[in-house]
C-alpha cells in the first residue's frame, strides 16, 4: 500500500464541498452599532458646523456608554457612514 501524501485529497474528501470562508461576525454588529449611534444622536443629521473628529468622538462616547468594549477607529466610522 502506498502512503497518502497529506497534500493530496482522497476520494472521500473530494466528494465534500469546500467550506465557505469564515466571515468575521462582528463587522455587521459594529456597523449596526455605529448607525444606531448616528441616528440616535442626530435624528435629522449632524449639524453643518460639526467636524468629523467631533462626530467620531460623539459616536465613540455613545458606544462606550452602552458597554461596547471593542470601539471602532475613526476610519471604520468613516467607511460605514460613507457606505450608507
Amino acid at each position: 500500500m502506498l502512503p497518502i501524501s497529506p497534500l493530496k485529497r482522497t476520494d472521500s474528501e473530494a466528494d465534500q464541498p469546500e467550506p465557505a470562508p469564515r466571515q468575521r461576525p462582528h463587522r455587521a454588529s459594529r456597523a449596526a452599532g455605529i448607525m444606531v449611534a448616528y441616528v440616535t444622536i442626530w435624528p435629522d443629521g449632524p449639524p453643518p458646523w460639526l467636524s468629523v473628529k467631533e462626530r467620531d468622538a460623539a459616536i465613540l462616547d455613545w458606544l462606550s456608554a452602552r458597554g461596547v468594549r471593542a470601539l471602532p477607529c475613526s476610519r471604520t466610522i468613516r467607511r460605514i457612514l460613507n457606505a450608507e
